[in-house]
């Protein structure tokens, strides 16, 4: 299939032959939810044009080549659901065009590079993975993300201050809706351009759910079953454009910001298993569209707001 522009051979039964594709046109290849496994092999040369690689749910382990580095034109990288080891390879932050990073089971310290060099990220997804050390100041250069997943790690320290550089999880509005592809292909009777919409799987109010044509929708920010110390930053109330706050399972102390009412987006807060004392502050009862509010498991006073 020298010509092929896109390859979507997902969610089938295929043990693996993923070196002999050699079709230098591919912008799209996907074999997620396959039965590939072995170390992720070191043979992306001739795949310089690829725009999307879904890679998630098979059997790939070991270190993840530095050679995909070398994909200057991808946008999309999905990784998860295999068994990786090993810290972020350096190499890929050469891919500056990148807008969807999804991973788990690395372990280190989370590079502030990501900050620096992918200022295109939308959305990052670091969930189950093995990262320890603070959260890098430099991943609040991310402007565009609306999306930042890095629960169910080892992460400590305090939560950055600098929240409010944020700007898409800052604004209510003007969302990327759909994280889309464009490539051509090839039919012989004429190059058609065509496209593909990405999706992401997310935790949402404790089930994992998959978002497609809306994913824009659902900005979000996680840092949940991590072992996070100190209060929560008053500067988090300025994310007005939030729909899932989950800061649980961490050893945060302090109180609930008094205005948090002004992130008047949330459907979702789950704020539980931490030590947060004080009372519930009275706006939070003017967050209308909060349908999902997990308090327990704190120090929060007995006396609360008159609903």
């Amino acid at each position: 299939m020298p010509k092929s522009s896109s390859l979507d051979l997902s969610n089938n039964k295929l043990p693996g032959f993923l070196c002999g594709i050699k079709a230098s046109n591919l912008t799209l290849l996907d074999l997620t939810g396959n039965h590939v496994s072995g170390e992720l092999p070191d043979c992306w040369a001739h795949l310089e044009n690829l725009v999307y690689l879904g890679l998630c749910g098979n059997g790939f382990f070991g270190k993840i080549p530095t050679t995909l580095g070398n994909l200057y034109s991808l946008e999309t990288l999905k990784l998860k659901n295999n068994r990786f080891v090993g810290e972020f390879p350096s190499s890929l932050m050469n891919c500056k065009h990148l807008k969807v990073f999804d991973v788990a089971e690395l372990s280190g310290l989370i590079p502030g590079w990501l900050g620096f060099e992918l200022r295109k990220l939308v959305f990052l997804i670091l969930r189950s993975n093995l990262f320890y050390g603070r959260i890098p100041l430099q991943l609040c250069n991310l402007t565009h993300v609306q999306i930042l997943d890095l629960s169910i790690n080892n992460i400590s320290g305090t939560i950055p201050k600098c929240l409010n550089n944020l700007t898409a999880l800052v604004d209510k509005g003007h969302s990327i809706l759909t994280i889309t592809h464009h490539y051509a292909s090839d039919f012989g009777n004429g190059i058609f351009l065509e496209s593909y919409d990405d999706a992401a799987t997310l935790i949402w109010k404790g089930i994992m759910s998959e978002y497609k044509s809306t994913l824009g929708l659902v900005k979000s920010f996680h840092l949940s079953s991590n072992q996070l110390t100190g209060e929560i930053p008053k500067e988090i109330i300025h994310l007005g454009g939030l729909v899932s706050l989950n800061l649980s399972r961490n050893h945060l102390t302090g109180q609930i910001n008094p205005d948090i009412g002004k992130l008047e987006l949330l459907q979702s807060l789950d704020l539980s298993r931490n030590q947060i004392d004080g009372r519930i502050p009275t706006s939070l009862f003017q967050i209308y569209s909060l349908g999902d509010l997990d308090l327990s498991n704190n120090n929060i006073g007995v006396s609360t707001p008159k609903l």
